[in-house]
């Protein structure tokens, strides 16, 4: 007797599917063998070198550091790579919410284009938290990040 290929991949089909868990890495009921898992998602945190608030540039493609120095108006921003190197990018910028003020950063040493260190003074960084974003170019994308962040 001869029996339909479709029926035999049927029944392979359904014998491979016999017994699994849809829970990643639990074994297989009855069978004892492991059920290939997923790669666990890469859990790391960064932490800024100056002390500051720590953003992520789009999806973990680069950072800027903030440090906010309330009392003066004073914001020094460094930016890094994705992981965590300095980065000489041009002069980022401030857009405060309230006023719509639009706040140029200059480098903190040196006087070249492109630099990683970057700061700005202005009576509308007197206040916290931050209301606004800064935009940081790294080579041809454009990032912006909200300023505002969770307090520690």
């Amino acid at each position: 007797m001869r029996v339909p290929s479709l029926f035999l991949i049927a029944i392979a089909a359904s014998l491979a599917a016999c017994g699994k868990d849809d829970a990643p890495g639990k074994a297989a009921s009855g069978s004892g063998l492991p059920v290939a898992t997923e790669p666990a998602a890469e859990e790391h945190e960064h932490k800024g070198r100056h002390g500051g608030e720590l953003l992520e540039l789009g999806e973990h493609e680069g950072h800027v550091e903030i440090v906010h120095e309330e009392s003066t108006g004073t914001i020094t921003a460094y930016v890094s790579d994705a992981d965590m190197k300095p980065i000489a990018v041009e002069a980022p910028v401030i857009n405060l919410t309230k006023g719509a003020v639009q706040v140029s950063m200059t480098p903190l040493s040196g006087s070249g284009p492109k630099t990683d260190a970057w700061k700005a003074t202005h009576e509308g960084l007197k206040i916290e938290p931050l209301d606004g974003r800064i935009r940081v170019k790294i080579g041809d994308r454009t990032y912006q990040v909200s300023l505002e962040h969770e307090h520690k």
